[in-house]
């Protein structure tokens, strides 16, 4: 450490290849504690190495996060139980408070989150860690032996354990309910690289068989199997499908709304195109439909019909069908995988599907295929 930085208490420069960005400034990270075992960091840039000017931003930055970061009793928060801590977490994944989220998380999410809670600190401490209450009483190397639990008893997917986790922890860091050193001991912890595998993709013929049988079976469940295989929409985007969201002109319908609340990015998506397929069994179904519930495909009690028991009945009747259990999603991904192999555009099939991101279609369904490379060998023109 230079003298320099040494009068220079918490400002700390990069030094190396990554000492200047790519427009030519200065990277330096300042930092603090506003109290006991509890420190916050910031990231500047700036035109000119200077650490004068980096102590200013540091005082003002100092001044700004107190007022608005008074202490919280870290001490009390701790002792907090797993189960109410649970709580904690799942408000904060629900609120839109500046300090967790712009937006709350979309409710796959939260679920997903809260599961991975469930298995970790309900499941995994109670069963190796008993004499843990506590979320600062984690041992050190505990989530290395997550990790070692993971592939002896659950073999789930580790980089979904390890993320949700980073983010857990990383909430109820920033919330003063666990301190640095159990947020430092994950973060360092190297996420595994994204490996994209090849999902069961069901041919149109299969497709089709699915759908006939389930015609003939229950019509209701028809229309919901018709809409996902027809638009690729998620199953849960389908069940939550309102009758006032249908919208109509001269008695057909010309669009789907589905609400922001069962959208895996918490955004509206409105359906404006349809062909005539489409529109007659919206129209069939809705003539056939009877009692006040609000939603498209009401249960017996008028409420949305669960996922689950859709699975179930998808399950039971594919194996019947092609001898094997499909589920909602293949039907999602082999539609998209179809579109993207008879070249239609990104833009028209996230208009379609309701995606929102171009690299997901890019990196997910872009499949390559002995019939693709064959052709791909005759376009040379060689």
């Amino acid at each position: 450490m230079s003298k320099t930085a040494k009068v220079y208490p918490g400002i700390r420069f990069r030094e190396g290849n990554n000492a200047i960005d790519k427009q030519g400034r200065y990277v330096c990270q300042i930092d603090f504690y506003p109290y006991a075992n509890k420190r916050v960091y910031k990231t500047i840039k700036l035109a000119k190495k200077s650490y004068r000017e980096a102590a200013q931003i540091r005082a003002q930055w100092m001044s700004e996060y107190i007022k608005k970061h008074p202490h919280r009793g870290l001490e009390a928060k701790n002792e907090i139980s797993f189960k109410d801590l649970r709580v904690v977490l799942e408000q904060m994944m629900r609120s839109s408070t500046l300090n967790n989220r712009a937006e709350p998380c979309a409710y796959s999410t939260i679920n997903k989150t809260l599961n991975i809670y469930d298995r970790f600190f309900l499941k995994y401490l109670g069963e190796c860690y008993p004499s843990v209450k506590h979320i600062h009483h984690l041992p050190k190397g505990v989530f290395l032996d997550y990790l070692a639990y993971n592939k002896q008893h659950q073999k789930l997917n580790w980089r979904t354990e390890l993320g949700h986790l980073k983010a857990i922890i990383s909430r109820l860091w920033r919330s003063d309910y666990c301190d640095d050193r159990i947020h430092k001991e994950i973060r360092t912890l190297p996420t595994p690289k994204f490996e994209i595998r090849n999902k069961t993709v069901l041919s149109l013929e299969e497709r089709k068989a699915i759908l006939q049988a389930i015609e003939k079976d229950n019509y209701e469940y028809f229309v919901i199997t018709y809409l996902i295989a027809k638009l690729g929409w998620r199953v849960g985007e389908v069940l939550s499908l309102k009758k006032k969201l249908i919208h109509w002109e001269n008695g057909t319908p010309v669009a789907i709304t589905i609400e922001k609340e069962y959208r895996k990015n918490r955004k509206e998506f409105t359906l404006w195109t349809m062909d005539r397929k489409l529109a007659n069994v919206i129209t069939n179904y809705f003539n056939q439909l009877n009692g006040k519930s609000e939603f498209l495909f009401p249960n017996s009690k008028g409420n949305k019909i669960k996922k689950e028991t859709y699975r179930n009945y998808l399950h039971r009747i594919s194996e019947a069908v092609i001898g094997r259990r499909a589920n909602p999603h293949e039907f999602r991904h082999s539609l998209i995988t179809h579109l993207k192999s008879m070249r239609v555009p990104n833009k028209d099939i996230m208009q379609i599907t309701g995606h929102m991101d171009e690299r997901v279609l890019n990196d997910h369904y872009s499949h390559s295929t002995e019939s693709g490379r064959q052709e791909a060998l005759k376009l040379s023109g060689i």
